[in-house]
C-alpha cells in the first residue's frame, strides 16, 4: 500500500471484484428489462434434476387478489393470456417494466462504478466514488417512489383481459427503500462535504 493510496491493496482488489459483480448484475437486469417488451410475464422454473424451463405467464403480473380471481375462472385466464400478447399491450407492459426496473439498473451500475472507483490507486479514490454513490441513492429514491404506481398501471393495462379493473397502490412497499435511499444520499452528501472541506483546508496550509 502506497502512502497516497486510500485503501490497502487487498481491499482495493475486493472493491474492484465486488464492483464487477454489480456491473454484471446491472447488465443482466437491463437485458431482462428489454426482453420484457417481447416476453411479458416470463418466468424460469428449475426442478432438479430436470433442466430449467422458461414459460410465459402474464397472470404473474397481476396483483395477488387479481391472480386469485383469474385462477377461479379459466375463461378469464384465457382472456388475460390473449390480451397480454397484443403488440400494444406488450409495449405498454415493457414501458412499465422500464419504469420499475430502470432505476434498479441505474442503482446497481452506480454502485458497481463506486466500488470500482474505491478500488483504484491514489488518495482520490473516495472522492471519485462519492458522486457514483449519490447517483445510486437518487436511483433508489426514484425506484421507491415509482413502486407506488407501477403495480396499479400494470393492473389497469391488463384490466380488459381480467374484466376486473383495479388500481392497487403499494404504499406498504415504499417506506423502507425510500428511507434507505435517503440515508444513502445523506451519507454520500456528508462525505462529499468532508472531502471538499479537506481540500479547502489543504489550500491554506
Amino acid at each position: 500500500m502506497s502512502n497516497r493510496d486510500f485503501l490497502p491493496e487487498r481491499k482495493e482488489r475486493t472493491c474492484r471484484r465486488a464492483g464487477a459483480l454489480f456491473l454484471i448484475a446491472a447488465t443482466y437486469w437491463a437485458i431482462g428489462m428489454v426482453l420484457s417488451f417481447a416476453t411479458p410475464g416470463m418466468r424460469v422454473t428449475c426442478e432438479l434434476p430436470a433442466p430449467c424451463q422458461a414459460k410465459l405467464d402474464p397472470v404473474v403480473l397481476l396483483s395477488e387478489n387479481e391472480q386469485a380471481f383469474v385462477a377461479r375462472d379459466p375463461a378469464a385466464r384465457a382472456r388475460v393470456d390473449a390480451w397480454a400478447m397484443r403488440t400494444d399491450v406488450r409495449l405498454g407492459l415493457g414501458g412499465i417494466a422500464v419504469l420499475e426496473d430502470g432505476p434498479i439498473v441505474v442503482l446497481m451500475f452506480a454502485v458497481g462504478m463506486a466500488l470500482r472507483r474505491l478500488g483504484t490507486k491514489g488518495e482520490q479514490a473516495l472522492a471519485q466514488a462519492v458522486p457514483w454513490l449519490k447517483h445510486a441513492a437518487r436511483a433508489g429514491i426514484v425506484w421507491a417512489i415509482l413502486r407506488v404506481f407501477t403495480h396499479g398501471l400494470r393492473s389497469l393495462l391488463l384490466a380488459p383481459g381480467t374484466g376486473n379493473p383495479q388500481f392497487p397502490i403499494a404504499l406498504n412497499e415504499v417506506p423502507l427503500p425510500l428511507l434507505l435511499g435517503i440515508a444513502a444520499y445523506v451519507i454520500a452528501w456528508a462525505l462529499e462535504g468532508g472531502i471538499k472541506a479537506k481540500r479547502d483546508l489543504a489550500t491554506f496550509v
